[in-house]
């Protein structure tokens, strides 16, 4: 082997491991003694991402019954009629403009360490499938008026690629929130405010898929499922 084919081959196991090594922070716990903490998952952004193996598996058993639900649309057209106030844009955006295109919206709790968890794995996400895949955050407010621009508390990467909405009120009739539920088959009690749930919405806006509180393995299944056929 030369010099040249040995420093290729170097760099190459290097960058990989560099990916699965930043890829486990979002599947597995990476701190000590997770089960202790798992208090200080909702209030503290530095346990979740230690512990998000521990703080995920802890919210699922406390907030849901199901982690998974999947379904189909009865009108996929209508997904690409909705409108939504987008944070970074200060504008109305049309969801006709991700026609085509695999969606991942996830709907987030502003809970200070689920929101900045999720906000780094979906970034992350976007970069792994930047030319297929758009995903976009709707966030869930619990404060008495939507957070907009300027809303510091649960800021994130401002080079983010990702579309964030302006927040939800759960007291508000959401369109979206009404399309996606429909979509993945997903009743009123299975539908939690303070649970992140992600939805998939195939490119043809006729499968929905929820997974609740996801791992990034969990997301990236779904999404190679999905770019094979416009099915989940």
């Amino acid at each position: 082997m030369t010099r040249f084919n040995f420093l290729v081959l170097f760099l190459a196991l290097l960058i990989t491991s560099a990916s699965a090594s930043y890829q486990a922070k979002f599947d597995e716990d990476t701190g000590e003694n997770c089960d202790t903490k798992v208090d200080n998952c909702y209030s503290d952004d530095e346990t979740f991402h230690e512990c998000s193996a521990t703080c995920r598996r802890h919210m699922q058993a406390n907030l849901v019954k199901r982690t998974e639900f999947y379904g189909k649309s009865t009108d996929p057209d209508s997904f690409y009629d909705l409108e939504a106030n987008a944070k970074k844009e200060h504008s109305t955006l049309s969801f006709e403009r991700f026609e085509g295109y695999i969606v991942v919206l996830a709907v987030i709790p502003l809970i200070p360490g689920v929101a900045k968890f999720y906000f780094d794995l979906l970034d992350h996400l976007h970069e792994i499938y930047p030319i297929t895949v758009e995903v976009v955050v709707l966030p869930v407010s619990q404060f008495p008026k939507p957070m907009g621009p300027g809303d510091s508390k649960f800021s994130r990467n401002v080079d983010s690629k990702i579309t964030e909405l302006w927040g939800w009120i759960p007291s508000e009739t959401n369109p979206i929130i009404k399309f996606l539920g429909e979509g993945a088959s997903m009743n009123n009690e299975d539908f939690k405010v303070d649970a992140v749930t992600v939805f998939t919405i195939s490119a043809d806006a006729l499968y929905v898929q929820a997974s609740i509180f996801p791992s990034l393995s969990d997301l990236q299944k779904v999404l190679k499922g999905g770019q094979r056929s416009s099915e989940f």
